[in-house]
């Protein structure tokens, strides 16, 4: 897959190499934009959470703007903690979304002879579905993070995720190039089944460090 572009993401659940900007189809793009689905901020967001754990101060800070805490050098001990339960959560969303989608993917991408399909276009088809599939599971684990709550925390936090939005640039391509000739291009098939060789690799890594 072509797939996924963030510019907060470093990597993406692609299959084969990026085509050429003039070789490809741009299925939906965002950049800096309000428009940009909740749910991906709220990705975005868990992911480089989930990243600033090495960073004590940065956490904590990262943790205190999304819940609206003003001064969080004056939070007692009760407080800090329920703060840091809330940054618990989150990081939790973030290797449990890593996962169902990687599930999810290889369940469309690498069953019995998948990598076999009868026809190009059916490969392809099945790469978009691949690239699709994340949305549903971020707007899920979104809901419950939202649910999980208390009502103040809840404006403060999606109003968080709406200035969030303005920080990432997101492009998700067509996997068929524009200028995808039978005689020009190989069979997807070779390029599935590196990536589900790379997706199984990604999904026991994250089994085993929980998405560090």
């Amino acid at each position: 897959m072509n797939g996924i572009m963030l510019a907060l993401l470093a990597g993406s659940a692609l299959v084969g190499s990026p085509q050429a900007d003039t070789d490809v189809v741009v299925r939906e793009s965002w950049t800096g934009s309000r428009d940009l689905p909740t749910a991906i901020a709220y990705y975005e967001f868990t992911r480089l959470l989930a990243e600033a754990r090495s960073n004590p101060d940065g956490y904590a800070s990262l943790l205190a703007d999304a819940l609206g805490v003003s001064n969080i050098d004056a939070l007692g001990p009760a407080a800090l903690r329920e703060l840091r339960s809330y940054g618990e959560v989150f990081v939790a969303h973030n290797t449990s979304m890593h996962l169902e989608i990687l599930e999810s993917r290889i369940r469309i991408l690498c069953s019995n002879g998948a990598t076999l399909r009868p026809s190009r276009s059916a490969a392809y088809i099945a790469m978009n579905e691949a690239d699709d599939i994340s949305r549903p599971i971020q707007q899920k684990y979104l809901a419950l993070a939202v649910a999980g709550l208390p009502q103040d925390r809840k404006h403060a936090f999606r109003s968080f995720l709406d200035e969030f939005k303005l920080s990432i640039n997101y492009v998700k391509t067509d996997n068929r190039p524009v200028s995808d000739v039978l005689s020009a291009k190989p069979a997807p098939g070779a390029a599935l089944e590196r990536a589900c060789a790379d997706m199984q690799t990604e999904y026991t890594r994250v089994l085993q460090q929980g998405g560090q």
